[in-house]
């Protein structure tokens, strides 16, 4: 077995394999969402601040490319340059929480939340859209808390 290389990891190999796993492979796959004045929740447990943040909620303040954010945490702490593979959208399950879409059809467009799903079919909540009053069954994936520090 002589020539070929380890990776970090203690695997054959550093190429596309050992890279499967990292932020910068996996937000190819999805479409950028990130949009200042939204409140996330950091979902990656090592690349972000070495876990310090991991499932902590975060206001992204700015962003500079559509894969990366700058958000700012609770103690007003401003780390820069966190990558979307490493957030996911965060919906607080109260009535009237102002929201904002982040994907579809809706993208930029505000809302307050009337309902959130429970149980093995939560992945929806139902929105009341500010500019025309329509209410829509959206998918937790799709929209996004607005910042309370932000707006």
């Amino acid at each position: 077995r002589r020539g070929r290389r380890r990776g970090a990891d203690g695997g054959e190999g550093g190429g596309a394999a050992a890279a499967a796993g990292s932020p910068r492979k996996r937000r190819r796959r999805e479409r950028p969402w990130l949009a200042a004045g939204v409140r996330v929740r950091v979902i990656d447990k090592r690349d972000v601040q070495g876990g310090r943040l991991y499932l902590q909620k975060v206001d992204v303040v700015d962003v500079p490319s559509p894969y990366l954010a700058d958000v700012v945490l609770a103690s007003g702490e401003v780390v820069p340059g966190v990558d979307q593979a490493c957030l996911e959208t965060y919906v607080p399950d109260v009535k009237g929480t102002p929201l904002v879409a982040v994907r579809g059809a809706r993208q930029g467009q505000r809302g307050q939340l009337l309902a959130r799903g429970r149980g093995a079919g939560g992945g929806a909540c139902a929105v009341q859209w500010d500019d025309d009053l329509a209410v829509e069954t959206v998918r937790l994936d799709d929209i996004c808390a607005r910042s309370p520090n932000l707006a």
